[in-house]
Parts: C-alpha cells; structure tokens; sequence
C-alpha cells in the first residue's frame, strides 16, 4: 500500500499557505506587521485568523475517502499534522516576537524577547486525541 502521508503532508501545507495569502485580514495584519503598526490586540486577531487558516487546511485535505480505512492513524497524523503544528507555531512566535519587539521600541525600551520550544509533548497528546476520535467514529459508523 502507497504512504500517502507525504502527499497529504504536501496538499495540508500548500492549502494553509494558499488559505493565509487569500485571507484578506491576515493580509492586512501582515502589512500592519510589517509597517510597525500593529498593536497587542490584533496581533492576537492576526494569530486567530493564522490558526483558522490551518484548520481550514486540514478539513479541507484530510477527510475520510483520502484515508486507508477511512481512517486517520497515528503515522499518518504525525507525519502530516506535526509539520503543519510546527510551521504555524513559528509564524505564530515571529509575530508576537515582532510586535512586541515593535512595541517596547516604541517604549523607548530595549527587551530581548525569547522564542518559546515547540510544545512537542503537547502535540503528541492532540494528536492521540485526534487519532482516537477518528478511529471511535469509524467504529461507530461501520456498528451503524
């Protein structure tokens, strides 16, 4: 049987980034961003509109008639779910480290603003819960 997770990998990513460029607030963040003028408050609406971006991606790729089974098994959520967890996590920091490295300039401050780990632990526990849904409805659906 072929792997489609590197497939799947691929399509999940190029509709996040496809979904990100066509998202007209997430565009106008961007250029607030990148013209020093975005403040606390829309950085989190940016980071909102980041992660409905990645979810869009996943419901839009990852449905069951792609999946062996119907299902979605752990190596195929880790292989395709991580990297989008992973790009996401680093556009999200990029910005809150920008806008607030704008912010305290603005300030007349100078803070060096660390960059947090990924949160490997915590995704491995969403994916299980991913993983574990899917295989309960499966179960559910072929009981019916």
């Amino acid at each position: 049987m072929e792997d489609i997770a590197p497939k799947l990998r691929k399509a999940v990513l190029q509709r996040f980034h496809q979904y990100l460029e066509m998202d007209p607030q997430a565009r106008a963040y961007r250029k607030k961003l990148e013209n020093g003028k975005l403040n606390q408050h829309e950085c989190g609406l940016y980071v909102d509109r980041i992660a409905k971006c990645a979810s869009k991606a996943v419901q839009h790729t990852i449905k069951p008639d792609v999946l062996p089974d119907g299902i979605l098994y752990w190596n195929i959520a880790e292989a395709v779910l991580t990297p989008l967890y992973e790009e996401t996590f680093d556009y999200v920091i990029d910005i809150a480290v920008k806008q607030k490295e704008q912010e305290t300039r603005k300030a007349g401050r100078q803070l060096r603003i660390e960059r947090p780990e990924f949160p490997t632990e915590r995704i491995k526990s969403y994916l299980n819960m991913v993983v574990n849904r899917s295989l309960k409805e499966n179960a559910n659906e072929t009981s019916q």
